[in-house]
């Protein structure tokens, strides 16, 4: 079954990339790449209910309502291993047995009211509760959405039901196609394109995507304390890996680059019981300062990036043209002295922009997202439109 979803996304990744190719003068593409779990799809989720059709109602009924209810269960999951590890116990024996029951439960299409009202209780047992508060120490392995839908386990449960956007956003299902979601930017028609399936697969199926207008990579700043359960890397460093990966590559020389420093919500909560300096020794900065933390990992994306490009932060002041700061950059380096001959500043092939972000905020995606494509997105598409 794996082995078919692979080629079935391999297969939707073919006919995606072959049609960028055919229309990429016509319509730019931008890529969205980031490592597992670094809030990609809610990214585009928001894409979609931002700038485009949002979801039709089969959409909310049909997918989203089951995958809801799967959601939940697998929650109650979640707690019930990580209980057992702490070594916990449930304050009523009824809601071991209905975590115990939960093991072997598919819940269908939804989940019926008795169920809810069960889930709901399990959800306040203190224990539960405890575990919950400790997830730190069994890896985090709860869904980052648990406490989301365990607090709404009733309100999504109804007869009459049908998911919100944020019950949308807050779902979770692994990506393992390639989806398309097209929008228009002012005067131009573009996409963005989330890249599913295993990293493994990655340079397979990467050169598909050559010369798309921007990257958009997704990085869970909140997972600088987390390492792989199998590999034992820190999860922040083996996306700062990949991060320098992408810039390596050729496909990539004439694409700009969007760094969502993502999760900032989850990091901010972290950062007061989880110190920087336990992870990453090098931090100097003061104790349970998000901020601080927050520019520090900002500063270690930067030492990824080539010379050869221009990171750029988005200004603070409004009567600083980042617009006219990067068309200033293009000029300096499409003609002039040699490459030898100009400073490191003036190198420029690529432009790289940093923003921090909560991509289940939707308010916050469109703030960050109106600012990308106002002050971004229009140097890079011009760019790109240019030397096609």
């Amino acid at each position: 079954m794996a082995c078919c979803c692979l080629s079935e996304g391999r297969r939707r990744s073919n006919q995606i990339g072959a049609k960028m190719r055919k229309d990429h003068k016509r319509i730019p593409h931008l890529l969205l790449l980031g490592a597992g779990k670094s809030g990609k799809s809610t990214f585009l989720k928001q894409m979609r209910i931002l700038h485009s059709s949002g979801f039709t109602n089969v959409e909310r009924e049909k997918e989203y309502r089951p995958l809801i209810a799967k959601n939940i269960v697998a929650c109650v999951r979640a707690l019930h291993a990580g209980i057992k590890r702490l070594g916990l116990k449930y304050y009523a024996v009824q809601n071991d047995q209905l975590a115990e029951a939960m093991l072997d439960y598919h819940p269908g299409e939804f989940l019926h009211g008795g169920l809810a009202e069960q889930i709901s209780t399990y959800w306040l047992d203190p224990g539960v509760q405890e575990c919950f508060s400790r997830q730190r120490e069994f890896g985090y392995e709860l869904p980052d959405s648990t406490r989301y839908f365990m607090e709404s386990v009733i309100r999504v449960s109804g007869d009459h039901y049908t998911p919100t956007d944020q019950d949308i956003i807050q779902s979770r299902s692994p990506t393992m196609t390639v989806h398309e979601v097209p929008f228009k930017l002012m005067k131009w028609q573009i996409a963005i394109v989330d890249v599913g399936g295993q990293p493994s697969e990655r340079r397979k199926w990467i050169h598909l995507f050559a010369d798309v207008a921007a990257v958009i990579f997704l990085s869970a700043i909140s997972e600088y304390d987390q390492v792989d359960p199998e590999t034992g890397e820190n999860l922040l460093k083996h996306c700062l890996a990949l991060l320098a990966t992408l810039f390596a590559m050729p496909f990539f020389e004439r694409s700009g680059f969007i760094i969502f420093m993502n999760k900032m919500d989850v990091f901010q909560e972290k950062i007061a019981y989880a110190p920087m300096q336990h992870y990453f020794p090098e931090y100097r900065g003061a104790l349970n300062d998000a901020d601080g933390a927050a520019q520090f990992l900002e500063s270690r994306f930067r030492e990824v990036i080539p010379a050869h490009t221009a990171p750029i932060k988005r200004s603070r002041s409004p009567s600083e043209s980042l617009s006219s700061k990067v068309s200033s950059l293009r000029r300096s380096s499409s003609s002039g002295p040699s490459p030898n001959s100009l400073k490191e500043e003036d190198q420029v092939t690529q432009l790289t922009f940093f923003h921090r972000t909560t991509a289940t905020n939707t308010q916050n995606i469109k703030t960050i997202f109106e600012d990308v494509q106002h002050m971004v997105l229009i140097e890079l598409l011009e760019t790109f439109l240019n030397v096609c």
